[in-house]
């Protein structure tokens, strides 16, 4: 049980009085917000026949404490309580148990022995701009250095070293992480990041892999607004030699006009492998950790490869095309179209929400038809609403049916 208390301590051991003269400040500070999801999975078996239709509600409360007692040090801890309920499901169903977390609790320290240098160690987020690499929380530390326009991190941590769930025994990450990156700010909001990221897995499944590529970025309001993942993916997987590339490149132009309509393109792309009993594969996969959610010029993040399909960028292409516009000024309506297609035909998608495969001898996985919806006009509320229909193509056979997916959140921060 004390493990499970170890970071409540950080607010006693590392708290510091502070200087007088200081200017004042709210030393301690209480915020967090309420959030309620529902989801419904229909046909996700692509078949008519079977009955296998999900729908979940789960509420959520996150409370966040910070300290900051000097200019230069400060600590947080995020405490989320949850439960899921299954308002429909085929065949037995359960309700989950209530969750209380530890989503973060770290402190941070800059400006120690160099202006701009610091560093922050605990269980932190750590992710990138379209969660396209990382999207997780991780226990260790991280170093960082802030320049003007350029910062640099490295970390080395591990996701639920220590337990997450107050409640509820968790299983113990595996896997440790090293994590180089490092962001250049550029004119007119737009930025470009080199990385380099290793996972070293301590488990019997020994996948020991490295990641190294650049994204680039940028969030104008007007204008082209344009993304760009590039990677490499090499190391072992088991007996095979891994070596894999993949590419996410795209964007939306926004039209400086009323309702600000935009039109969006994107093409992802990520290499297969047509033999894999050659001690070498060269599909590209992901880290495993990433969420594929990101802006494409709305008001909320959207599931850029699908609402209903959402795949891992594996032996994959995936084109996307779409529209979009903003009816008021925090108010916006996307609708995507997307198709994909395998690298190599084979029988497995990977980290696909599907419960059925595909068949292995056609390439054509289907196409897919996203609406999204986003409400920010009330100051600390928001309100998404998201649409999918996955259509199968030839890869599943001509007896696969449609698949639909319905979600919302509703959200207020306090």
């Amino acid at each position: 049980m004390l493990h499970k208390l170890a970071y409540l301590l950080i607010f006693v051991l590392l708290a510091e009085p502070a200087a007088s003269g200081e200017k004042e400040r709210s030393i301690l500070t209480l915020s967090g917000h309420v959030e309620l999801n529902f989801e419904s999975e229909a046909n996700y078996d692509l078949d008519d026949n079977e009955e296998q239709d999900v729908a979940t509600l789960e509420p959520k409360v996150q409370i966040d404490l910070t300290y900051r007692p000097t200019n230069n040090f400060f600590t947080l801890l995020s405490l989320k309580i949850r439960r899921e309920y299954r308002l429909w499901e085929e065949g037995d169903s359960k309700d989950r148990n209530l969750q209380v977390e530890i989503e973060e609790a770290y402190f941070d320290a800059s400006d120690i022995f160099y202006p701009g240098l610091g560093i922050r160690f605990g269980r932190q987020t750590i992710e990138d701009e379209r969660q396209w690499l990382l999207d997780a929380e991780f226990d260790g530390p991280r170093i960082y250095l802030q320049l003007e326009d350029l910062r640099i991190e490295a970390s080395v941590v591990r996701e639920d070293y220590v337990n997450r769930d107050l409640l509820n025994a968790d299983d113990k990450g595996d896997t440790v992480y090293y994590v180089l990156n490092g962001r250049y700010e550029l004119p007119k909001k737009r930025y470009v990041t080199p990385y380099f990221l290793a996972l070293n897995d301590l488990s019997d499944d020994d996948e020991d892999l490295y990641f190294f590529g650049v994204q680039s970025g940028s969030r104008t309001l007007v204008g082209l607004r344009h993304w760009f993942d590039l990677a490499y993916v090499g190391g072992k997987d088991g007996d095979n030699d891994v070596s894999g590339f993949g590419l996410d490149i795209g964007g939306s132009y926004i039209f400086d006009a009323p309702f600000r309509p935009r039109l969006i393109l994107g093409y992802a792309y990520g290499s297969g492998d047509a033999d894999t009993d050659d001690g070498r594969d060269s599909n590209f996969r992901q880290t495993g950790l990433q969420d594929n959610d990101g802006r494409i010029g709305g008001v909320v993040n959207v599931h850029y490869y699908g609402e209903a399909f959402r795949p891992e960028l594996s032996n994959m292409e995936i084109y996307t095309a779409g529209a979009g516009f903003r009816p008021l000024p925090r108010t916006s309506v996307d609708i995507l179209f997307h198709h994909y297609r395998q690298v190599e035909a084979t029988d497995d998608v990977r980290d696909s929400d599907f419960d059925r495969d595909p068949l292995g001898n056609n390439k054509t996985l289907g196409s897919a038809l996203d609406v999204v919806f986003g409400y920010r006009e009330i100051r600390n509320f928001r309100f998404e609403l998201a649409f999918g229909y996955f259509k199968p193509g030839s890869a599943y056979g001509s007896d696969a049916d449609g698949a639909f997916f319905g979600g919302s959140e509703l959200r207020y921060q306090f």
